[in-house]
Order: C-alpha cells, then sequence, then structure tokens
C-alpha cells in the first residue's frame, strides 16, 4: 500500500514562519491524540473482536439475497464509499437507502422480495426520526409479509442507550456496538462500515489495518505531508480568502469518498462559536468533483473563476480496465480521431487528470496532490484516518470543536414540533423567535 501526497504550490515565503509554527502545533495536537485518543482512533487498536463480529454477522445473512442499510449523514455515506469503492458490481447485494424521499423509498421498498431481504438500521442515538421512520415502515413491511421482523434486521446504535437499544432487548434483535465516544460522521471504521464491508466479502480486518498504518504513519513521523497540508490549507483560507476545499477525485469507484468527506469537513469545522464560546462563524466550505466528467462543468470556474478554492486531486496509479489501445478505425471514422489511435482510454483518463492539475497550477490556483498505488481495502482505510486526522487538525488550528453540530440540531428541533413531539413546541418559540412561518410564493407561470 502507498498514498503519496504532492503538496503541489510553495507556499509564500512571506507565509513560510507562519507555516513552521503552525507544523509544530499540529505535531502537539498530534502528541495530544496519541496521548488521550478520541474514539475514530482508540478504536484503531481494539478492532479486531469488532471485525470478528461482522464477518459472523455477516455470514448470518449470507442466505439473503439483498441487504439494504437504513441510516441518514454518517450513518449511511461510510457504508456507500466502502460498496462504490471497493465492490461497486455488487450495488444490488447491498442497497443504501440514506434519505426519507418517499418516491425513492417506495420505488426501493416495490423491487425487494421481503423474504429475501435484510436490513441494517443505524444509528448512534437510536433516535434519528429519519430512521426510526425507515425501520417503521419496513417492519411493517417484513410484517405484512408473514415475516419475523428479528430475523431480517440488525440494529447498529448505541451499546447500552437509546430507542433501538431497548428495541432490541424487548424483541430479540442481533444487535452491534458504535462505540459511544464515536460520533456519526467518524463511525465508518466501526460496524457502520465494517459490517456493510464484511456483507461485500471485504474483510474488515483489512480496512482496520490500513487505517492503523496510517494513523501510526502520522503520530511517528514529525514532518508528516499531512501536517504540511493541513497548515498550508489554514494559511491560504486566512490570508488568501480561500475557504472552499475542493476534494476532486479521478475515479468514479471513489467519488462516493467525495460525499462523505463533505460532510465530515463540513460538519466539523462550520461552527458558530468558537471554544471559548465567542461568535466566530469558522468553517472551510467542501465541495466534491469527479474527473473527467467535471473538467466539462466545474473546471471553467475553478480555473477561470473566484480564487476562492483550494483543490486536492485524488488520482490512482495503474489501469483501471483491461481495455485494448484505440485502433485504426479511430482515424477511419474522421481525420480529428487519428491522434487517438494506439491510445487506451487509460491513457486519456490520465492524460486529462494530469491536464486539470498543470491547468490549474498554471491559472495560480493551489493544487495538491493525493495518489494512490492501488485501491484495495487497506488503501481506503487509510485514506478515512487520512482524512479524520486532517478534519481534526484543521478544527484545531480554526479553534472550535469538530465533534459537535448545534446547527443540524436547530433543524431537528423545528422538524420535531412540526410532527407533534412532545416538548418541542417551546423550543421552537425560542429558536425561532419572530421568524415568521413560511408562505405559498408568487406563481412563475
Amino acid at each position: 500500500m502507498t498514498v503519496r501526497l504532492d503538496l503541489g504550490h510553495p507556499l509564500a515565503a512571506v507565509h513560510a514562519g507562519l507555516a513552521r509554527i503552525l507544523r509544530e502545533k499540529l505535531q502537539s495536537t498530534v502528541k495530544s491524540l496519541e496521548a488521550s485518543p478520541p474514539g475514530f482512533l482508540e478504536i484503531l487498536d481494539e478492532g479486531d473482536s469488532v471485525a470478528e463480529r461482522c464477518r459472523e454477522e455477516a455470514a448470518r445473512l449470507q442466505k439473503f439475497e439483498t441487504v439494504v442499510v437504513l441510516g441518514i449523514g454518517g450513518s449511511a455515506l461510510g457504508a456507500r464509499t466502502v460498496r462504490d469503492a471497493l465492490a461497486p458490481e455488487f450495488a444490488a447485494r447491498l442497497v443504501v437507502i440514506d434519505n426519507i424521499d418517499p418516491v425513492t423509498i417506495v420505488r426501493t421498498r416495490d423491487s425487494l422480495d421481503p423474504k429475501s431481504t435484510a436490513f441494517f438500521v443505524v444509528s448512534k442515538s437510536g433516535s434519528t426520526a429519519e430512521t426510526a421512520a425507515q425501520l417503521i415502515l419496513f417492519r411493517t413491511w417484513l410484517l405484512e409479509a408473514g415475516c419475523n421482523p428479528a430475523e431480517h434486521i440488525t440494529l447498529i446504535t448505541d451499546p447500552k442507550n437509546g430507542p433501538l437499544r431497548a428495541l432490541a432487548t424487548r424483541d430479540g434483535y442481533s444487535t452491534l456496538e458504535i462505540p459511544p465516544r464515536v460520533g456519526g460522521r467518524f463511525s465508518v471504521l466501526t460496524p457502520v462500515g465494517l459490517l456493510p464491508a464484511a456483507v461485500l466479502g471485504i474483510d474488515p480486518a483489512e480496512l482496520l489495518a490500513g487505517a492503523r498504518a496510517m494513523w501510526h504513519a502520522v503520530r511517528d513521523q514529525e514532518d508528516h505531508p499531512l501536517l504540511d497540508w493541513v497548515a498550508g490549507h489554514a494559511i491560504r483560507a486566512e490570508h488568501a480568502g480561500q475557504q472552499i476545499q475542493v476534494l476532486m477525485s479521478y475515479s468514479d469507484r471513489l467519488s462516493t469518498l467525495g460525499d462523505w468527506f463533505a460532510q465530515l469537513w463540513g460538519e466539523s469545522l462550520g461552527k458558530k462559536l468558537d471554544r471559548a464560546g465567542k461568535v466566530v462563524h469558522r468553517g472551510s466550505t467542501p465541495l466534491a468533483a469527479v474527473g473527467a466528467t467535471d473538467q466539462h462543468s466545474l473546471v471553467q470556474l475553478f480555473a477561470e473563476g473566484p480564487a476562492d478554492k483550494q483543490f486536492l486531486i485524488l488520482g490512482l496509479d495503474g489501469a483501471r480496465a483491461p481495455l485494448t489501445p484505440l485502433g485504426a478505425e479511430a482515424a477511419e471514422l474522421s481525420a480529428d480521431f487519428a491522434y487517438l489511435e494506439g491510445h487506451s482510454i487509460d491513457e486519456l483518463f490520465e492524460a486529462e487528470r494530469i491536464g486539470t492539475i498543470q491547468a490549474l497550477r498554471a491559472a495560480g490556483r493551489p493544487v495538491a496532490r493525493l495518489q494512490l498505488e492501488k485501491l484495495d481495502a487497506a488503501t481506503l482505510g487509510a485514506l478515512f484516518v487520512f482524512f479524520e486526522l486532517a478534519t481534526v487538525l484543521a478544527a484545531d488550528l480554526l479553534d472550535v470543536d469538530p465533534y459537535d453540530q448545534p446547527g443540524v440540531e436547530a433543524g431537528k428541533i423545528i422538524a420535531f414540533a412540526r410532527m407533534g413531539r412532545a416538548g418541542y413546541e417551546e423550543k421552537v418559540r425560542e429558536l425561532l423567535g419572530e421568524v415568521a412561518e413560511e408562505t405559498p410564493g408568487a406563481p412563475l407561470f
């Protein structure tokens, strides 16, 4: 497993001293993480037994043709990322319902056979409204088909607390635990991501091994490139106004990783208050893009639009598929196609990636490059920890708490009140104050 990070444009000489100061601060932060590991690191050294439990549960569910993940946000994005990166050919085996759009839910339900479908219900708190609604709907569907829900449903939740834990105790559902100190968006290397991996035939221990290798490299190497990348990001965000972080993946298999990163980065860094409680409205906006597709949409903005973005281009070495070079028919179709003769689509794809990097750099945009030797379970596990560490270190420089999400809670409170949940009407009045109710709006045609 090799993952290489090219930092690209060096920081201006005027910022060299600041970069050194920030790097030293980040080195101190890494030592603090080692001395008192947050949950997402703590689980790496406790994961072997969890991996075995996930393999056992996957074996129990082997008789089911389809497994459906019910969750939202961090409870679903990790499973999608693992599936799309490592086993995209099994998308029909592992279906992830990560929203409550009723059209999507009905369409998905109608495509399934209840007798051959199992479900993972994923909620750390056990009380997530969207996941609870999904569970109620599909449990009823199973009952109507004459199935025993406890045979079809696995609950992934807190080990002791919450409605799902109580339901498991009462009705005998199989369960796996999300450790209490691991937040939803940091939970991909718990059963949230490891059980879906096992169902797809991916060894969860390999994901954990790659994750540990990345953490140990950052922990043990004082000049690890990750620290320079985070320090450089902070300096450009503060002094050049480049507060949008673009992750552009040159691999369809990694496109969902961009979605996972966007939640992790945006929800962890975007905060109204700093750690002292002062109003600061800090953050960095994530933007996921896919090459070469977005060369025909977003790259125009990236190259010539506002200089408010930083770029991390994710690439994959080696052939992605055994496609033979294009033959003489290229020129036969059109003289304009003659230059493609003798080249493979993989070569064109790689040329597009290099072209985007060089063109953005020529336009003065800061571009770093993350290059993977191959994409396997260990490499994906390493990427998960790379981005989790980057997020926590970036939060340290912003002086915000990367683990809470008070801005998300406000929307939940309003939704609960509108659904008639007891005790939430007063909270809404306190939250909204004089904000007016929504109006229908003016007709457009």
